[in-house]
């Protein structure tokens, strides 16, 4: 799996975001941003935020929700969270559920 970013840019943009869409060929397109944040764009159109970081030594993906009902900045904010969480020990799935 290769994630792409943005060619002006390491970051993802909202005018990105807004307007990309799926490059035809099979499987989902993914969009790096930082702090874990990846922006996974279907074949049939739709996006959706995904959270990837370790936690107790294994990757986990978390879903953030889906564009535009979650915003770049919610996504960037949640991601930066859980980040932060995993990083100090903790489990983001365990806050989640909270």
């Amino acid at each position: 799996m290769t994630l792409k970013t943005p060619k002006s840019t390491a970051r993802l943009s909202g005018l990105f975001v807004r307007n990309v869409g799926h490059s035809g060929r099979t499987g989902a397109d993914k969009y790096g941003d930082q702090h874990g944040l990846i922006l996974r764009v279907l074949p049939s159109g739709s996006k959706q935020w995904i959270w990837r970081g370790t936690v107790g030594g294994k990757r986990v993906d978390l879903g953030l929700g889906g564009y535009p009902y979650v915003t770049l900045a919610d996504a960037r904010q949640k991601a930066f969270e859980y980040r932060k969480t995993a990083r100090s020990g903790g489990d983001p799935r365990l806050a989640r559920r909270a």
